[in-house]
């Protein structure tokens, strides 16, 4: 993990691996993240979203190649609704338009399970 993410902390590294688990249910409470470790997960890129230059309705998602993300919205920072699962293409990203007509409106995307 060094060597995939060598500008990174040993406590960024530590967080990134602990935040990379898959919950099993027959693992809560029985170790600190209640999951175990997805090593596949933990080594791909963040993910990124970005407003296209000049039309902010349109929004890349960054994600590494061939990666299925979910996207979300949220008009209020706490209740998150999922509206699509895309895979980037071999170059890392998709793209989606801001079809919303409510405002505010917030973005997030997250690996697939």
């Amino acid at each position: 993990m060094l060597a995939r993410f060598p500008g990174e902390t040993h406590q960024q590294i530590i967080a990134r691996l602990l935040a990379s688990v898959d919950p099993l249910p027959s693992l809560a409470g029985k170790c600190v993240t209640g999951g175990r470790l997805n090593l596949r997960r933990a080594l791909s890129p963040d993910i990124r979203l970005t407003p296209q230059p000049g039309s902010p309705a349109v929004v890349t998602v960054a994600a590494g190649p061939n990666r299925q993300c979910v996207t979300q919205y949220s008009t209020n920072l706490v209740d998150w609704v999922s509206f699509a699962t895309n895979t980037t293409m071999s170059g890392g990203t998709f793209q989606f338009t801001n079809a919303f007509v409510v405002s505010p409106v917030f973005f997030s995307a997250t690996a697939a399970p």
